[in-house]
C-alpha cells in the first residue's frame, strides 16, 4: 500500500512538520509544566500541578480552620463547665438566712458553710468567697452574688 501512495504519506509527514513548527514559537516550556502534552486536550480529567497543589492548600486551609473551630468549642465546653462547677461551689457553700434593714440600706444574714456555719452580716459590696454581693433584694428574698466580675450567682431565702 505504500508503494501506491508514496507521495501522500510525504505530503501528510510534511504538514505535520510544518503545522508544529509553526506553533512553536507560542509553546513555551510554561505551557509544557503546566499541562501534559502528550494527553489529549479534550480529556481534562487530568488535574495540572498547579490545581493539584491548589487543591491541597485549600483541603489543608480548610482542616485547619476545622481544627480551630473544635478547639474553641472544646475551650468554651471547659469555661462554661468550669463556671457552673463554680457556681454550685458558691451555692452549696453559702446560704441566705435572713435580711435587715436598718432604714439606709439593706443587710443579709449569710451562711458560711465552708467557715463551719459561721453567720456573717454583709450588705451590698461585700466580700464573701471572692464573691462580691452586688445586689440585695429584700422583697424578692434574693441576694445577687458576682465571683470575680464573671459569674452571677443569685441565693434564695427558704421559705
Amino acid at each position: 500500500m505504500i508503494r501506491k501512495f508514496p507521495g501522500v504519506i510525504i505530503l501528510c509527514v510534511c504538514i505535520f512538520f510544518v503545522a508544529d513548527v509553526s506553533g512553536m514559537n507560542s509553546l513555551s516550556y510554561a505551557e509544557i509544566s503546566k499541562r501534559n502534552i502528550f494527553f489529549p486536550l479534550w480529556r481534562n480529567s487530568v488535574k495540572s500541578l498547579d490545581d493539584i497543589e491548589k487543591d491541597r492548600k485549600r483541603e489543608e486551609e480548610q482542616r485547619k480552620s476545622e481544627q480551630e473551630q473544635r478547639m474553641a468549642e472544646l475551650r468554651q465546653q471547659e469555661e462554661s463547665q468550669r463556671q457552673e462547677t463554680i457556681k454550685n461551689q458558691i451555692l452549696n457553700s453559702l446560704v441566705l438566712t435572713g435580711f435587715v434593714d436598718d432604714g439606709k440600706q439593706s443587710v443579709a444574714f449569710i451562711q458560711n458553710k465552708r467557715q463551719g456555719n459561721k453567720s456573717l452580716l454583709l450588705k451590698e459590696g461585700d466580700l464573701i468567697d471572692d464573691s462580691m454581693i452586688v445586689a440585695i433584694d429584700q422583697a424578692g428574698g434574693k441576694v445577687i452574688l458576682e465571683h470575680k466580675s464573671k459569674i452571677r450567682v443569685t441565693l434564695e431565702l427558704n421559705k
